[in-house]
């Protein structure tokens, strides 16, 4: 496939909540190294309670999400998904290759990665059968992407059908030897 993406880093809103008070939060990031990253997210605060207990995303369960207003065209869709979806690195990663955006590889590293994920294509359904696309972008997701059914059928029968956020250990299981077994 020739798609290339367009250059230059966007910036997503990274979503957060804090776990003591259960503030919401919402930060612009552009990609970045990891030591940055870390060192900014090392140094926040809860605007709420003051506290350092922050969790990536919003954790809002299916119907939850679907409460936002999701836009009917393809571009209000995608507008109102960067003001109020539940992003991380890996749904970025999905929505700049599906919109031909810029996009940076990652893919999810955990359940919660996943979790937002399965949320974004939620909002794009289209986007599932196009899945086998992110392939492209790195080893890990070659073998996320390739498996992708699977994966996500394990997650959803184990997220109940409100995809809360849980322990999940059978998908978590899944996902880390997709990611082990293609790295190798």
């Amino acid at each position: 496939m020739d798609k290339q993406p367009e250059p230059g880093p966007p910036r997503f809103p990274m979503q957060m909540r804090c776990a003591s008070c259960d503030t919401l939060m919402q930060m612009p990031f552009e990609p970045m190294p990891v030591h940055e990253f870390v060192g900014i997210m090392e140094a926040l605060r809860c605007p709420g309670c003051g506290g350092k207990k922050l969790l990536m995303g919003q954790g809002r369960t299916a119907a939850q999400d679907d409460s936002f207003d999701h836009g009917q065209t393809p571009e209000e869709r995608q507008r109102l998904w960067l003001e109020n979806g539940e992003t991380g690195n890996s749904s970025a990663a999905i929505f700049g290759w599906m919109t031909g955006r810029w996009v940076k590889a990652s893919h999810p590293l955990d359940t919660d990665d996943l979790r937002r994920c399965v949320l974004l294509l939620r909002r794009f359904p289209e986007w599932q059968e196009r899945m086998l696309e992110m392939t492209e972008l790195s080893p890990e997701w070659r073998a996320i992407a390739t498996n992708w059914a699977r994966l996500q059928a394990a997650f959803v029968a184990e997220a109940t059908p409100a995809l809360l956020r849980r322990k999940m250990p059978v998908t978590a299981a899944l996902l880390a030897s997709l990611i082990a077994q293609d790295a190798a």
